[in-house]
């Protein structure tokens, strides 16, 4: 019993040994194994030594290479441009034209117009019957001599002569047209350059001009009493429209697609209205007969609703539908703006004019705002969106659309025009302009 109990110990002792060898050489394979991962991380980085007094070398060969690349491509940049223009002169040499040239930048500065502040007072040489409006921000300033255009801060922009014996203007979001009501002779401007100077066939009665560029010239004709020629954003004719009874007014919607014709007739002892719509490039026409009314003015609203001012009513138009009306029997239409969506009318309540009332409406023809102003008004004139600005006199008043008592400004001269602009407004006179109530 005594010697197997011996030989399991003996068994037991060497099983032992062998386990610690097998550890033993474990740990030691640990230690010099040099792609050990732990052997990799308890090594100290080698050595660095850094030369505090050296400078950065001369010449840097990555910087050379672009440096080389750039040069290249600004050689084949200019041949090309070079080889671009001798073709250009050798087979394209007649269409290179000034026409041609203001038609390539017709387009410039046509993006979002911002609002500025306050307007610098300008000063201009006196001209016979001039125009004013306000196009993308700057002062049109358009008569007898040529149209002229300054920026918010006094600058003079554009300075084009002419010699109109009856100046108009009328101003889109993208180009003004200016024309003479006793001539042949009209141009359209953009804020850069004129881009169009030419003649219609006969002296031009009216015009009228969308925001996109589409535009109109009302013209005496042979074949009828009138004939309406509308052009596109490219001053090419679209569509042409004759009229026999007497056009009083024309416009053009926003998009360009739809004209509205106001005209005026006789019916026994009485006068009546007749607009026509048209969808511009279809020779199609639609027309509606108003008995009792004389039309004043058409004009279209930016969400493309038609106004129809008259001397008796108010008429509102949803294409070719009529979506609302005010009557104004009784009082004498004095003036009145159309400005974003809203309309701004001034009626005289008695026969001298010192008692007007002042309202406000939007494109359904409901009334936004009323008051009554004990004034004589020459103009009145809406921001679309804060106030009615109104021209008397020997003043100026603006009226807030959220209430309170108007606030009166003296004019300092004899002004032909009140023009809203950014909280507040612009007061043309025949030599110059000034800004008020841009303090309030």
């Amino acid at each position: 019993m005594a010697g197997k109990r011996d030989e399991w110990e003996q068994d037991e002792l060497i099983r032992t040994g062998r386990r610690r060898k097998k550890a033993n050489a474990a740990r030691t394979s640990r230690r010099r194994a040099p792609d050990d991962p732990a052997v990799r991380k308890k090594r100290r980085p080698p050595r660095v030594s850094i030369e505090l007094d050296a400078g950065e070398p001369e010449v840097n060969g990555y910087y050379i290479a672009i440096a080389n690349r750039y040069r290249w491509a600004r050689l084949l940049s200019v041949i090309l441009l070079v080889a671009f223009l001798l073709i250009m002169l050798l087979f394209y040499r007649e269409n290179i034209t000034y026409n041609n040239l203001m038609y390539l930048i017709r387009d410039l500065d046509t993006g979002v117009v911002s609002t500025v502040g306050k307007y610098a007072d300008i000063s201009y040489e006196r001209q016979y019957a001039p125009s004013f409006a306000l196009f993308r921000d700057r002062i049109a300033v358009a008569g007898a001599a040529g149209f002229r255009l300054y920026n918010a801060s006094g600058s003079k922009e554009l300075d084009y002569e002419s010699a109109y014996s009856d100046p108009r203007l009328v101003v889109g979001n993208k180009y003004a047209l200016f024309y003479d009501a006793a001539g042949k002779s009209y141009s359209i401007y953009t804020t850069i350059a004129r881009v169009l100077n030419s003649q219609a066939e006969t002296v031009i009665e009216d015009a009228a001009v969308a925001d996109d560029g589409t535009h109109a010239l009302l013209t005496g004709s042979d074949e009828s009493k009138y004939l309406i020629t509308v052009y596109s954003s490219d001053f090419k004719p679209l569509a042409k429209y004759y009229k026999d009874k007497y056009v009083v007014d024309m416009a053009i919607d926003p998009e360009g697609e739809h004209m509205a014709v106001a005209s005026a007739g006789a019916a026994g002892a009485g006068a009546y209205c007749e607009i026509m719509f048209c969808r511009i490039g279809s020779k199609e026409t639609t027309s509606v007969e108003l008995e009792g009314t004389m039309p004043l003015a058409v004009r279209y609203a930016d969400d493309g609703r038609l106004v129809v001012v008259c001397d008796n009513k108010i008429l509102f138009y949803d294409g070719e539908k009529q979506c609302g009306s005010y009557d104004i029997a009784g009082a004498v239409p004095v003036a009145f703006d159309l400005d974003g969506d809203f309309l701004a009318l001034s009626v005289a309540k008695n026969a001298v004019g010192s008692e007007n009332e002042i309202i406000l409406f939007d494109t359904d023809g409901n009334i936004i705002y009323n008051n009554i102003i004990n004034e004589k008004i020459r103009m009145v004139a809406t921001d679309g969106d804060r106030a009615i600005y109104i021209l008397c006199e020997d003043k100026a008043l603006k009226l807030s659309l959220t209430g309170g008592d108007p606030v009166e400004e003296k004019l300092l001269g004899e002004a032909l025009d009140i023009l809203p602009a950014g909280g507040g407004a612009v007061i043309c006179e025949d030599s110059g302009t000034y800004s008020l109530f841009f303090g309030e």
